[in-house]
């Protein structure tokens, strides 16, 4: 229990005056892998949805390839950040993050079936890229830096997200 509540005291020290430690570095490289990992996913299924595309889909291949470029730079973005930790970048390997295992779970469902990609599938699939993203945001001891970043690559996606809903509602009518 006294050991419990030493790491405690020293855990809250060391956030309240922005002080790295190894236990909080690790938990926010974390968190950071499992970005890498989702931005990776990311660009796969985008690059798999172009070689698809059908002729009636082929307006949708410069938004994908904005899409690949702008992950391909979150991916250096947050690798640059995971080295600033000390911590490892896992970017081929599955991530185990909580974060990560709840996009892979929606990632799957969508694209286990149709070989066509929808823009159903890209909302989706976009919509739970956001809601990692906030779980990120809400891990506790992110540095002002790591949280800006995580920040502004959302605000990026979000618009992404916005683009994908506007295609769905022009194709619906």
């Amino acid at each position: 229990m006294r050991s419990h509540f030493i790491k405690l005291k020293y855990s809250l020290i060391y956030q309240a005056h922005n002080i790295p430690n190894d236990m909080n570095n690790h938990k926010i490289a974390e968190v950071l892998n499992d970005l890498v990992q989702i931005n990776t996913d990311r660009i796969a299924v985008y690059e798999n949805a172009l070689t698809k595309i059908e002729e009636v889909y082929k307006s949708l291949e410069p938004l994908f390839n904005r899409m690949i470029k702008e992950s391909k730079e979150y991916v250096n973005a947050l690798i640059s950040e995971i080295s600033k930790l000390d911590g490892r970048v896992v970017k081929s390997a599955p991530a185990s993050g909580k974060i990560y295992r709840s996009w892979a779970d929606v990632k799957a469902t969508l694209t286990s079936g149709d070989e066509r990609p929808t823009l159903n599938t890209c909302e989706t699939l976009e919509n739970a890229t956001q809601l990692a993203y906030e779980d990120a945001l809400d891990e506790e001891g992110l540095s002002a830096e790591i949280h800006s970043l995580i920040s502004k690559q959302k605000g990026a996606l979000l618009g992404a997200h916005g683009h994908i809903k506007q295609l769905l509602e022009i194709a619906s009518y």
